[in-house]
């Protein structure tokens, strides 16, 4: 917020810039996995899993170069987990709400960097795992398998060239994602609870109107 103000005397705005409140299209793709305690992983090696964001923000100007920047998204996530002599895949479908505050920075005409910093507000709608060995999925733990609620730390940098929006941005879920069914409790040896937390890569594109 410091940085912003500071700055604001350097940043010439626009006639749209100066008209307040503007909402911008969001897509791209999303390379996430799970951070998962040695009870859940068993020996098992989590990768990444690739998926996708589209959705929908909007650009709300605070004060000098600092905006605000809510949204929501849908946000296809999961996580590939290899274990011995097979994948076992687990596939989430999200209803992502981030709140971020921005800091448009002038390069050169018409060239901005943004950095962000802010929260993720995550809701489950959907999710399955499923094994390449054909266990049905009754019989597999689901890293994701609390199909309910996440909250995480979002940090990122974007570029914007007037109207046009490119970025790379981390989000860090803080909440225990699994909840595996009663009945695959005993399968654990040392009676500790099964963690993973939601970890995503995200590469956006986007237009701002």
């Amino acid at each position: 917020l410091a940085l912003g103000t500071s700055l604001s005397p350097l940043h010439a705005q626009d006639n749209n810039e100066k008209s307040g409140t503007r909402f911008g299209l969001r897509a791209g793709l999303n390379l996430s996995t799970a951070a998962m305690n040695k009870e859940l992983k068993q020996g098992a090696d989590p990768k990444m899993k690739a998926g996708y964001h589209v959705g929908v923000v909007a650009d709300i100007p605070i004060a000098g170069l600092v905006y605000a920047e809510p949204g929501i998204l849908l946000s296809s996530r999961g996580v590939k987990v290899e274990g011995e002599g097979s994948e076992v895949t687990a596939n989430a479908l999200w209803i992502d709400v981030p709140l971020n505050l921005a800091c448009r920075i002038p390069l050169t005409e018409g060239l901005q960097l943004q950095p962000l910093l802010g929260l993720n507000l995550s809701f489950g709608l959907d999710n399955k795992v499923e094994s390449s060995d054909g266990t049905p999925e009754e019989g597999l733990i689901n890293p994701y398998g609390q199909n309910n609620f996440d909250v995480g730390l979002n940090i990122g940098v974007g570029l914007l060239f007037r109207q046009f929006y490119a970025g790379i941005q981390y989000q860090h879920g803080f909440l225990n994602t699994c909840n595996p069914d009663p009945r695959q409790i005993g399968e654990f040896q040392t009676g500790d609870d099964p963690v993973a937390r939601s970890r995503n890569l995200q590469f956006s594109v986007g237009y701002n109107f």
